[in-house]
């Protein structure tokens, strides 16, 4: 059996792999090193042989022992290029702004993590051993609210081929303005939303555009992408900026454009 992982929980219970990740973990280790880099270099994870990347990464940290530097930048390289395809599904150009920034930071913080871990040693991977997906979930938010929302890409109010409002954006402003879809005929309407979104605070006005993108105030999954994990706040706080914002929005479009 592999060693065991040293980093504990808040209870003080160490973490623990999967069972099947150790077990592949003694399997891969009888393979000569050809096989194991042909092994690794599946991507298809339906594979009857393919290998998890938690199993991947254990072989990068194994090459402590031995020091083969060759050994380690081949097997680094197969799990970057895993990182870099993870992000590329997660991070599209469709929802943020200057994506090959944000994915390039993903990549740079996962590379000096294992750079460290190998000269320091440590254990910050140990939860990447365990649920590899889910670690590298949370590293992808942590980067996307450091670098600031306003990387985000909002909804626009009309689409750029037909002109006309977007779905999303229509059916936001009926759930949280009160104004039927019927209202984005008029282009005056649509031009005074977009100004009174443009006329909130900062805070405010961050919170309507990821909401308008689609982006939900909170979220059950761990790594699931949420307002709040974005911004760094309580749900609470986000939600006092949706009803602070929603109050300023119905009272400029009040009168002429009333429900």
């Amino acid at each position: 059996m592999p060693p065991p992982l040293t980093k504990t929980n808040a209870n003080g219970v160490r973490y623990r792999r999967q069972t099947t990740v150790d077990q592949l973990i003694d399997e891969v280790a009888m393979l000569d090193r050809a096989a194991l880099l042909s092994r690794f270099s599946i991507t298809n994870r339906h594979d009857p042989i393919y290998l998890p990347s938690e199993v991947l990464l254990h072989a990068i940290r194994a090459t402590r022992q031995d020091n083969r530097d060759s050994h380690f930048e081949a097997l680094f390289r197969i799990l970057l290029a895993r990182v870099e395809s993870l992000s590329r599904n997660a991070i599209s150009t469709s929802q943020y702004r200057n994506v090959d920034e944000i994915r390039a930071e993903i990549a740079s913080r996962f590379a000096t993590m294992i750079a460290q871990d190998r000269t320091q040693g440590g254990d910050r991977l140990d939860i990447f051993e365990v649920v590899f997906d889910k670690a590298l979930a949370a590293l992808r938010v942590d980067v996307l609210r450091k670098l600031g929302p306003e990387r985000l890409r909002t909804e626009p109010i009309d689409d750029a081929n037909t002109g006309e409002p977007t779905a999303a954006v229509e059916r936001a402003a009926e759930a949280f303005l009160g104004q039927s879809r019927e209202k984005f005929d008029d282009p005056a309407f649509r031009s005074d939303l977009v100004a009174a979104i443009d006329h909130l605070p900062n805070d405010e006005k961050t919170v309507i555009g990821l909401m308008l993108k689609g982006i939900p105030i909170d979220g059950k999954e761990p790594g699931a992408v949420t307002i709040a994990k974005l911004l760094g706040c309580t749900e609470k706080t986000v939600r006092n900026r949706r009803d602070r914002a929603i109050f300023k929005l119905r009272k400029a479009l009040a009168g002429e454009y009333a429900s």
